[in-house]
């Protein structure tokens, strides 16, 4: 069995006791799906764990390692976390393979309660995205594109996602133009 474990230390005495634990017989990716955040104002860890079988957000009490709750759930992945805000309870993170019919491996972006309810979709269209938050985090600039489709850039509320105003599209006419050249095609293959 492999094993990634939260062990707590009593400075004091030297006790320690695991908080959070994770096994599997075969793999535990620590490398790209691991992460750990102490909320330090409730004690509490918010950690992201594969336990389900899909790669998600947990919240843990830091005393005593009791879950509390499973935060993000369903048949998709999250991806990494963009920022924790702890006095409004808020969590933004990437997620891939969300929508059923795009690609699984576009990423897009959400918003959600620590407790695990009001799951806000930040982007939409069928794409990669790519979020610049503002400096105060109240706005965001939405990149996105796919292997057919130039770069669209647009601002919007990081409350609700909310289209403030279409910024620019590539232009690829001049590319377009060349002879011989083809816009890439998507395809679907049935494994890897």
């Amino acid at each position: 069995y492999i094993q990634l474990r939260v062990v707590k230390v009593d400075a004091k005495t030297g006790e320690a006791t695991t908080l959070i634990e994770e096994t599997s017989k075969t793999f535990i990716d620590y490398a790209y799906k691991q992460f750990a955040y102490f909320l330090e104002q409730r004690s509490q860890i918010v950690w992201m764990s594969e336990r389900d079988g899909w790669n998600h957000l947990y919240r843990f009490d830091a005393s005593t390692g009791k879950l509390i709750n499973q935060i993000t759930q369903g048949e998709w992945v999250v991806r990494g976390v963009e920022r924790i805000d702890e006095e409004q309870e808020l969590i933004w993170f990437q997620a891939n393979g969300v929508d059923p019919d795009q690609d699984p491996y576009h990423v897009h972006y959400f918003r959600i309660n620590f407790d695990g309810t009001n799951l806000v979709r930040l982007t939409e269209c069928d794409g990669t995205h790519d979020l610049q938050y503002s400096p105060d985090g109240k706005y965001y600039i939405d990149r996105y594109s796919r292997v057919d489709r130039p770069h669209v850039h647009e601002l919007r509320h990081a409350t609700d996602g909310k289209l403030i105003c279409h910024l620019e599209t590539t232009d690829i006419s001049a590319l377009q133009q060349i002879e011989g050249w083809k816009m890439p095609e998507r395809f679907v293959a049935k494994g890897r």
